[in-house]
């Protein structure tokens, strides 16, 4: 039965505060079991006063990771750096109590002994790191089951029980992209072993109706009895493989009443241990006066995932914009998941910088169906829309950008999120400029031209090198501008900032790309509406 739904202060648990002293080591050269290994022990070491910090393997100065702890260091705390990925070992063992080794044959049994090594303190090993690292041995969890949806069950039985319930790790995969032994949530085990979060594996299947995939049989009724015993308006911090994974995803945890963050990163227990300042202001501008103009707004997004902290943050860095007004979509999570970057951002973001929440609001979610299958849907919904306004309010955010939205969605934010000032709608673009923008009450609603996921029409879709093309953009945009003056033209996007400089130039003058509430504030005022 589900627990109160009343909203948490917090959506996501932190350790803390850091440790004055990070120790830093790199995963340049190791595996994935090995990376899973020591990421469950960093989960332990940084359970309280987080202090290992790892950055991934490839990493360059300029690598986001790298530019974070920088960030860190310039705020007060020592980096000891580590050269040897034993010597973090050795350093480290002392805080496991043994191992739970699991079977490399069957994925989910790496699942639940993480969520195993989270309850009892252990590390998580395969068979031969044990072996060479002659770790004891807690518990063995090969030979046990034939089949993966078999370890998930009993996880659910025997694990699920003892774990918090306010939060869970789901990884959900397409049946097109189930690879063994690659162990995705090696990056989060650190954050998944801190604070016990229970860790389920699930696959779905294929179907001709949207959303195109689901659950069925016995992985549906373990993800949805976990989604079920959490309490609504809560977070599932996860990963998926391949696109239909994704809305499988979305669309189960949606029904539900939980919102999702796809977290590809390291270190996310010490990240979330950042104590950040009460309320993140956006830099403000003087508004340009009103003209007979085309103005633009693009806002970067690739949906609502932690992997985009990386990305936005190499265009903050991004010398080669300067004078490009850009807008940049930001979770309302990343307060509780990774208050240090969001303090990056506003050392980091100028003039030409400015933030909007991310679909669909506190997390990735698919609105239509959000809470369709708890008790007192509106007023859970309500909740949900109360919880977004209140992190943007921390974050200084004032626009959101849901995903799939409808009329009846618009409705629900304008109304539910206090001070809204606009909403930048969808992600698939309208075929035309007609009717692309409109109000909700006094709240404009903008539905984008230019998607950062293609063209509903083929010509450009998700992975399709074509939407970050220059050329293509702008053909794009004079295919749909309007002969009316002035209009307004919202573009998603994800063309790297040398790209938009190139859009900017072949535009020309008529066309004038301002920031997203620099954008906002024209059309009221171009609609009498200032």
């Amino acid at each position: 039965m589900a627990a109160k739904a009343s909203l948490p202060r917090r959506v996501a648990p932190r350790a803390g505060p850091i440790a004055r002293e990070i120790t830093v080591a790199s995963m340049e050269g190791l595996d994935r079991p090995l990376q899973l290994l020591l990421t469950s022990l960093q989960g332990l070491v940084n359970r309280h006063a987080p202090r290992l910090y790892y950055l991934p393997a490839g990493h360059r100065d300029d690598h986001p990771d790298l530019l974070w702890l920088r960030w860190m260091e310039r705020k007060g705390h020592r980096l000891r750096w580590v050269d040897d990925w034993r010597r973090v070992f050795e350093r480290c063992r002392r805080a496991a109590r043994g191992a739970v080794v699991y079977d490399p044959a069957l994925d989910a049994t790496a699942f639940a002994a993480t969520t195993l090594a989270g309850l009892e303190d252990l590390a998580v090993a395969s068979p031969a790191l044990a072996d060479e690292l002659r770790l004891p041995v807690a518990h063995d969890l090969r030979g046990r089951w034939e089949y993966d949806v078999e370890v998930m069950e009993w996880a659910l039985r025997d694990l699920w029980p003892r774990c918090r319930h306010d939060i869970a790790f789901l990884c959900l995969h397409d049946p097109y992209n189930v690879r063994r032994g690659e162990h995705p949530h090696h990056w989060e085990a650190d954050y998944i072993v801190a604070h016990r979060l229970f860790a389920l594996r699930a696959r779905g299947s294929v179907h001709g109706k949207p959303p195109f995939a689901r659950f069925e049989g016995r992985d549906a009724q373990v993800t949805e009895r976990v989604l079920r015993e959490m309490p609504p308006n809560r977070l599932v911090l996860g990963h998926c493989a391949g696109c239909l994974g994704e809305h499988m995803s979305v669309n189960v945890a949606s029904r539900y009443a939980k919102f999702t963050t796809y977290a590809l990163n390291y270190n996310l227990s010490l990240h979330s241990a950042w104590r950040p300042a009460p309320r993140l202001r956006q830099r403000r501008i003087r508004f340009r006066p009103l003209e007979r103009k085309v103005y633009l707004t693009f806002i970067y997004s690739d949906g609502d995932n932690l992997a985009l902290l990386g990305s936005t943050t190499r265009h903050l860095r991004d010398r080669a914009r300067a004078g490009l007004p850009v807008g940049h979509n930001l979770t309302p999570g990343v307060l509780d998941l990774a208050p240090s970057v969001a303090g990056f951002f506003a050392d980091e973001a100028t003039e030409q910088d400015y933030f909007v929440a991310a679909c669909s609001g506190m997390g990735y979610t698919d609105p239509e169906r959000y809470a369709q299958e708890v008790p007192r849907r509106e007023s859970v919904y309500r909740g949900f829309l109360e919880m977004t306004g209140r992190y943007m309010r921390r974050l200084d955010m004032r626009e959101v950008w849901p995903i799939k939205a409808t009329r009846e969605t618009n409705r629900r934010y304008a109304r539910g999120i206090p001070g809204l000032n606009a909403i930048f709608s969808n992600f698939t673009p309208r075929p035309a400029y007609r009717g692309a923008n409109t109000f909700e009450g006094d709240v404009p609603v903008f539905d984008a031209l230019v998607g950062a996921w293609g063209e509903p029409e083929q010509e450009g879709q998700p992975g399709d090198e074509r939407i970050t093309q220059p050329a293509w953009i702008v053909r794009t945009i004079r295919r749909k501008t309007p002969k009316q003056r002035p209009a307004f033209m919202f573009c998603g996007t994800l063309c790297e900032p040398a790209g938009l400089i190139e859009v900017q130039q072949a535009l020309g003058d008529e066309y004038v790309i301002v920031r997203p509430d620099e954008f906002v504030h024209l059309f009221r005022q171009a609609s009498g509406r200032a």
